[in-house]
């Protein structure tokens, strides 16, 4: 596998917390086109410590090398006027629902840094921005993180933003794809890989996504967390419809899931990650492979409350620490041979409100 890091790795401060990341969309999946692959795929990746850092590798177009990772993971590209035709539908089809979303809007950066103030992420990650170029570095500037690394949107479509503050965490960027990102990072909580995902709400273009994920988990051996907006739901109960039935499981992503040896991190929060009108679905999720859930067995994920996009924020919190068990009653044979113990035992052992637990 080849790597270019995204800057030189540093070690967090003793007592820092460990890893959590937000992950917030900012569009709905109104424009189904399939402007997330194209002929060339544009990432760019800053840090304001490291002004002249190389840019993280695309994915190479040659021939498959059954010996290189990168070169098996597929990226494919699309007609010339598959832009055109994306921008036209876009300008047409921009409701009165979506024209007050996207990263641009200066809700965003507000409830942005009120998410980042509440939750305090180490790893934050951006979907579907509608913004790229100057005006996204404009915009990404103002959210003050020290790195980041972006796959740039097509139009409305597609985009992902990777954000992180170096001094707390180190993220080393291995590759990119038009649908994921994918890092390893490293910190107090130890090294482990992430991959942001964006999945194409076209499923012949998911297709691709699934196969990817199956050659990651076959060559990954790291604990490995994967984080985003899916497009697709596992169960029947997680898609509802006006008329409140349910939807259909997407088989591909189930066998993926099956195929890959992955986990379902499951939630606390609101059943449905994006809504539009009456219609529900779980697309936003967290999975992980078992190597991921034995390093941080007591991570959880949490459905923020919906904000400015149709689709809620998720946070994964692996720092989380086991219950407290109550401490146990104990007594002191010492205690009987101080003088009046008796009495003021006795007074206290009837008057106490634990009387019946502590006597068992």
């Amino acid at each position: 596998m080849s790597s270019i890091p995204s800057h030189t790795p540093v070690n967090p401060p003793p007592n820092t917390p460990r890893h959590s990341a937000v992950m917030l969309t900012t569009d709905s999946h109104r424009h189904l086109v399939p402007s997330l692959h194209t002929h060339q795929n544009h990432a760019s990746s800053s840090s304001h410590s490291h002004p002249s850092q190389p840019p993280a590798p695309t994915l190479p177009r040659e021939p498959p090398d059954p010996k290189n990772l990168a070169s098996r993971i597929s990226n494919p590209g699309l007609d010339p006027g598959a832009n055109a035709i994306q921008a036209t539908r876009n300008r047409k089809e921009d409701s009165k629902e979506t024209k007050g979303m996207g990263a641009g809007k200066k809700k965003f950066t507000r409830t942005f840094k009120e998410l980042c103030s509440n939750w305090k992420p180490e790893i934050t990650v951006i979907m579907e921005p509608r913004l790229s170029g100057p005006k996204a570095e404009r915009v990404i500037k103002r959210l003050r993180f020290s790195n980041t690394h972006r796959v740039e949107a097509r139009g409305f479509a597609g985009g992902i933003w990777l954000l992180w503050n170096e001094l707390r965490t180190s993220v080393e960027i291995l590759f990119n794809h038009n649908q994921f990102v994918h890092a390893r990072v490293s910190g107090g909580a130890g090294s482990f890989l992430f991959t942001a995902i964006y999945a194409s709400p076209q499923d012949k273009w998911r297709r691709f996504l699934w196969q990817n994920i199956e050659i990651l988990a076959a060559q990954s051996t790291e604990p490995w967390l994967l984080m985003g907006d899916f497009n697709a739901v596992l169960a029947g109960h997680e898609r509802k419809d006006q008329f409140g039935r349910q939807g259909l499981a997407n088989k591909a992503f189930r066998c993926c899931v099956s195929d890959a040896g992955l986990l379902d991190l499951g939630f606390s929060g609101t059943r449905f990650t994006w809504k539009r009108g009456s219609y529900q679905s779980r697309l936003d999720r967290a999975l992980c492979n078992g190597a991921w859930r034995t390093a941080f067995p007591n991570a959880e994920v949490r459905h923020l409350p919906y904000t400015c996009s149709d689709h809620c924020p998720l946070l994964v919190k692996n720092n989380i620490s086991p219950p407290k068990t109550s401490r146990p009653f104990r007594f002191q044979a010492a205690w009987l041979s101080h003088t009046g113990s008796g009495v003021e035992q006795k007074h206290f052992w009837e008057h106490s409100p634990k009387k019946e637990e502590a006597a068992s």
